[in-house]
């Protein structure tokens, strides 16, 4: 029986931050357990709700890039983190992935990979799409 995605969203970007919103609410299966602008707000709600992945877009408002990843990790060790790439660069994926990210996704290719993404984490596979550590 697949297991329910809850999900937390953390994007500086309004704009990005509202397609995120709409689209995981159209994802079945996915339960939005909150929203956040700030690595603080962020982790506020981690703490409180406890969600089973991070989506997070890595912006330098949300401070130090890629550090942020460890933050989730450090808070919800079980959670898997899925990072937003504004750019599909390879070393900044790879980066990612080896500072904790489960898996990459870029901006460019959301609607092709974070649905295929979600659905492996409600089965627990592997997902055909997007990249995993």
């Amino acid at each position: 029986m697949p297991m329910a995605v809850e999900v937390l969203v953390v994007e500086s970007n309004p704009l990005h931050r509202r397609f995120l919103i709409e689209f995981l609410r159209r994802q079945p299966g996915t339960a939005l357990m909150g929203v956040a602008s700030t690595l603080d707000e962020a982790l506020a709600i981690c703490r409180a709700r406890r969600p089973n992945l991070v989506v997070a877009s890595l912006s330098p408002v949300l401070r130090h890039g890629l550090e942020i990843i460890r933050a989730f990790k450090d808070c919800l060790p079980e959670a898997h983190i899925v990072v937003l790439l504004d750019m599909d660069d390879e070393r900044y994926r790879q980066a990612a992935l080896d500072q904790g990210a489960t898996f990459c996704v870029a901006k460019t290719a959301l609607r092709w990979q974070l649905g295929p993404t979600l659905e492996g984490l409600q089965h627990e596979a592997t997902p055909s799409v997007g990249e995993r550590s």
